[in-house]
């Protein structure tokens, strides 16, 4: 099992990085990267350092005393990094690069780690549909791709979020979401959903927060009296609190 020290993720782009020196490009290894005091740069053969303009806005995660940081850039969201590949790259506590996830559409990525660190999730997309991708961090391997909205971690192996339903159908165009909405916790271990809320034709269910204090899930509840009206003037809403099954 990977144990985490500091790890330093950037989702940037490309397993040959570029930096602009001297009037032109030169190509970097993926190797070759490095993260120091929060920055990102390349090593050359002397062993000299050049930071890498415009990897701004690297994010910090502590996990369980551990630092974890991460930078999002898409080559399709900022000029500077055109045709460049999207990825997540991690590098271990001493900044050095380990591995590489491939993604797109970086500036709409999130990285979700467990609260021990040895899985993540890649959570992208748009708020009323998102993709959640769910690795282990050991190997780096892809355990299981679904889809929803407002995920959180309630232990090491589970995690709720609402499911976007799809498989009942769709709702009305009056309706702001692509599908039914339930709310579910995951077991990232066997991949099994337990419905803690379940949608209805007249109901949807949106998972917010986890209260700290009680551990109850706080969740919202959509109703309407006509099923083919879900226009908000005819929405009620609700706030419910449920258990953690």
């Amino acid at each position: 099992m990977f144990s985490i020290k500091k790890i330093f993720v950037a989702v940037i782009v490309s397993m040959a990085f570029f930096s602009f020196c001297g009037g032109a490009f030169a190509a970097f290894d993926a190797q070759s990267l490095i993260v120091e005091n929060g920055l990102l740069y390349t090593l050359d053969a002397e062993g000299e350092l050049t930071e890498v303009k415009g990897a701004r806005g690297i994010n910090e995660k502590d996990i369980q005393g551990e630092i974890i940081f991460w930078l999002a850039v898409d080559p399709e969201a900022e000029e500077i990094y055109k045709g460049w590949q999207g990825g997540i790259y991690f590098f271990d506590d001493e900044g050095e690069f380990i591995s590489l996830v491939e993604k797109k559409d970086a500036h709409r990525t999130w990285v979700e780690f467990s609260p021990d660190g040895e899985q993540f999730i890649l959570s992208s997309g748009t708020y009323v549909d998102r993709e959640y991708l769910l690795y282990d961090f050991d190997g780096f391997k892809l355990k299981k791709t679904f889809y929803g909205i407002g995920l959180a971690w309630l232990d090491p192996i589970r995690f709720v979020f609402t499911l976007i339903d799809t498989p009942k159908g769709e709702r009305y165009e009056s309706a702001d979401f692509p599908g039914w909405l339930s709310v579910v916790v995951c077991d990232s271990g066997t991949g099994s959903l337990t419905t803690v809320v379940e949608a209805t034709k007249t109901e949807d269910f949106m998972m917010n927060e986890v209260d700290g204090r009680t551990g109850e899930l706080v969740i919202t509840k959509f109703s309407v009296n006509d099923e083919k009206d879900w226009s908000e003037e005819n929405r009620k809403f609700e706030e419910i609190r449920v258990p953690v099954p």
